[in-house]
């Protein structure tokens, strides 16, 4: 959370002294419009948009939507163009911006021809995160998770990569011949793995940075929601992480827990976990950093605080005066000439699924692995069987385009096979007809 007394004090006030303002720039970095609530702006919304079925290891990105009235039809807008929307503070007597958000790409821009009031829709740079591939990254082997970041953010024209309550060591892992991907995987699901693996999650600030963030578990909160801070709120039951599942294509999961009764989270088929010999040891160490990671489920539309980051911690405390605690992933900022906000969080169940590792092999096998390598498109089976005396161990590679040719030629074999089994039953029903016809000539004859 951004400190400013003086904007904390404001906030605060019965009568609050804020504005809100947004740049708009050309291409080139120039300034072309700055929307004021005294001239275009009417209003404008500003989105922080996370994911509910996870407690990290997911993005949170900005979405915009400003709304400013054109009488004149004399503005120009485009998808060239980008947004910063602001807060002023004058509470002080001087005029006090506060950049709060990243910079965010239009979209959409939309006329009503009634009012000539503009719709302007736009998102920061993870939202182009969907449209770029692995296979785009100026990466060489090897490399570590900080190097695919760093490859990632250049990608997407951001400056630089931001690590928060983190240290480098945790994104420091190397991949000797690269990650487990096949190239053509998007730069936001990349990103949601690069995210799992260090118990993080990520966003892009105010200063155009992609920020890697572990969120304080166990720190104070950054700001108390009051009930005299708060229009509504709804607190429902807490959600407790206790149990962390790696679960890959092939169903080799792995399974680490506190013991205690709570909510599982899945890793599923991530690329910079499923290959590595020291799976289970990075599992154990995730379960560490989060297990025990608390988050109550609440809804509050509330005064608002726009100096609230992506990721601060936050407490709430309840009618009864109970305190509960959340953080900001999704919430929803609205400034029409006031000032609003609407926080939430709300655990969305995910498909369930079995931790336990497969048996299908069979009683006798101890433990199976099952890797996909997906790059070099093999698959890899190990097997092993354990018995006091004996510890056997099979391993299988499969290549998988030998195995569609493999396919391919069984195919056109067993056609060549059926073909000559026609042919011989063809041959064995000339030869009864020809010896039957000849046995019942000779009963005639005799």
């Amino acid at each position: 959370m951004l400190s400013n007394i003086n904007v904390l004090n404001a906030l605060k006030a019965p009568s609050r002294a804020v504005e809100g303002r947004a740049y708009v720039y050309n291409t080139d970095g120039s300034t072309a419009y700055t929307f004021r609530h005294d001239d275009y702006l009417k209003e404008f919304t500003i989105e922080r948009l996370g994911d509910n079925s996870k407690f990290f290891g997911f993005g949170v990105s900005h979405k915009a939507n400003i709304k400013v009235l054109d009488k004149e039809r004399e503005l120009v807008l485009n998808t060239s163009n980008r947004i910063y929307p602001y807060f002023i503070n004058r509470s002080t007597g001087t005029t006090e911006s506060i950049f709060t958000f990243p910079y965010m790409d239009i979209t959409e821009v939309n006329r009503d021809e009634n009012t000539n009031e503009l719709s302007i829709t736009c998102y920061d740079r993870l939202y182009k995160a969907l449209a770029h591939k692995v296979e785009e990254l100026p990466l060489t082997t090897p490399y570590t998770i900080k190097d695919f970041v760093s490859a990632c953010s250049e990608l997407l024209g951001v400056s630089g990569v931001l690590l928060i309550n983190i240290s480098d060591e945790a994104f420091g892992l190397e991949y000797a011949e690269g990650a487990n991907f096949t190239g053509s995987e998007s730069i936001r699901e990349a990103l949601n793995m690069a995210a799992e693996i260090t118990q993080t999650i990520y966003y892009i600030d105010k200063n155009n940075k992609l920020v890697f963030r572990r969120l304080d578990i166990s720190g104070e909160a950054a700001l108390t929601i009051r009930k005299d801070d708060y229009i509504t709120l709804e607190s429902k039951t807490n959600r407790k992480l206790t149990t962390l599942v790696s679960a890959t294509e092939l169903g080799d999961n792995l399974s680490v827990t506190t013991g205690e009764i709570g909510t599982t989270q899945y890793i599923r088929n991530n690329g910079f976990l499923d290959l590595r010999e020291d799976r289970a040891t990075l599992l154990e160490s995730a379960l560490a950093v989060v297990g025990g990671f608390t988050l109550n489920q609440f809804i509050c539309n509330w005064r608002g605080n726009y100096l609230l980051e992506v990721g601060d911690k936050i407490s709430l405390i309840t009618k009864d005066d109970k305190e509960v605690y959340s953080y900001i992933f999704n919430d929803t900022i609205t400034y029409n000439g006031t000032l609003s906000e609407v926080t939430e969080w709300e655990y969305a169940e995910s498909e369930a699924e079995d931790a336990d590792n497969p048996t299908s092999l069979g009683e006798a096998l101890a433990h199976t692995f099952a890797k996909v390598d997906k790059a070099n498109k093999q698959v890899t089976i190990l097997a092993s069987e354990v018995s006091d005396k004996v510890e056997a161990i099979t391993q299988l590679q499969l290549d998988t385009e030998e195995i569609k040719a493999s396919v391919n030629r069984i195919d056109a074999n067993t056609q060549d096979s059926i073909d000559g089994i026609n042919s011989e039953l063809e041959t064995i029903n000339k030869k009864v007809e020809a010896t039957m016809t000849s046995e019942a000539v000779e009963l005639k004859i005799q």
